[in-house]
């Protein structure tokens, strides 16, 4: 009788909870607390906007690494035809702003050497990113002024390759950034690590944009010229193979959905990144080109998926669940048992 019951409990209470349990379903918890600074976004320029893409308007025609072909050295066409650091960047420094007073104090001006200057994506020629390594309190302004009204990009220091969309990959695209005050939140999301559901590297030093850039270096044996770090031990590229492989990876890169850029170059999404948003947008007055960067507050927002039904919950109902069903199935018996005694007893 007990073997029948917990076969009719299984049938119609314990397999849903296990399947209920075996999604691993998560739910997002938000959570706030109170600091005094946050790290700075990584800001990164590429000359993009409408009437450019990537490369002077004196470049040869064609599209990408083509639009050398013919023209010598493959490094010195690259260099002269798209633009430099020192073609789109005037300066950049911090501004601090007295609360009390009211009152803006230029602080220290900003070392060209955290900028990097990186081709990826051919077609969007050089990019030039700054890694600014201190912290940015609430009155805590970075102010960048560009020498053309280029595309900027705002994102994690460690999660960014250039791609068509922010889907999976989040970066906050601003166009026309002239004489924009740009207020920010910051939010860490906090990813789930999930068999079979969703796969991510835990690690939070953890780069993705070095792990996408080291599958195609080891595999070509060299670096490309418009792409050089300090930790590389491989000679620059040479061969105009090489340079055309480099240029169809990232085009990949560029165009692959989530699984495909998994597949492509074998690097997961991390677990732990900050995603930022635009909170507001003043207008600076004057004809400066300039743009500001800071923080509209400081909090640190964490946004993390945890198990909407862990394995303790699992055993909790199902223990509960099979008590309650086998209690009330023994109590069913008992009581026709003793009805029927009653009822010999009467006759």
């Amino acid at each position: 009788m007990i073997i029948v019951l917990c076969i009719v409990f299984l049938q119609f209470f314990g397999l849903s909870t296990f399947e209920k349990w075996r999604r691993q379903d998560v739910q997002i918890v938000r959570r706030r607390e109170g600091r005094k600074s946050l790290p700075a976004p990584a800001v990164t320029i590429c000359a993009i906007s409408k009437d450019l893409l990537g490369w002077k308007p004196e470049a040869p025609e064609g599209m990408g690494l083509d639009r050398c072909r013919g023209q010598g050295d493959m490094e010195d066409c690259v260099r002269k035809y798209t633009f430099g650091l020192e073609d789109v960047l005037n300066s950049s420094n911090t501004v601090t702003f007295a609360m009390k007073n009211n009152i803006y104090r230029v602080g220290e001006k900003i070392n060209s050497s955290l900028w990097t200057s990186r081709m990826t994506d051919t077609t969007s020629g050089m990019c030039h990113t700054l890694f600014y390594e201190n912290q940015m309190s609430k009155a805590t302004y970075l102010l960048v002024r560009p020498n053309y009204n280029f595309t900027v990009f705002l994102h994690d220091p460690k999660f960014f390759v250039s791609k068509d969309t922010s889907l999976f990959i989040p970066f906050l695209k601003l166009e026309d950034v002239f004489r924009k005050d740009l207020l920010l939140t910051a939010t860490t999301k906090k990813r789930m690590k999930r068999e079979s559901e969703f796969d991510c590297n835990p690690d939070e030093e953890y780069n993705f944009e070095n792990c996408v850039r080291q599958k195609i270096v080891d595999s070509q044996g060299c670096t490309t010229p418009w792409d050089q770090r300090p930790t590389d031990k491989l000679p620059k590229c040479s061969q105009m193979s090489s340079m055309k492989a480099f240029e169809s990876y990232y085009n990949q890169v560029f165009y692959s959905n989530e699984e495909e850029l998994k597949e492509l170059t074998g690097c997961l999404l991390p677990c732990t990144y900050t995603h930022y948003s635009l909170t507001d947008t003043f207008t600076i007055p004057g004809n400066d080109s300039s743009f500001a960067i800071h923080y509209a507050l400081t909090d640190l927002i964490t946004e993390e998926e945890v198990l909407l039904f862990p394995f303790d919950s699992l055993v909790s109902e199902f223990g509960g669940a099979l008590g309650l069903f086998l209690g009330v199935s023994f109590m069913t018996i008992w009581d026709g048992i003793s009805s029927v005694i009653t009822l010999g007893k009467t006759v």
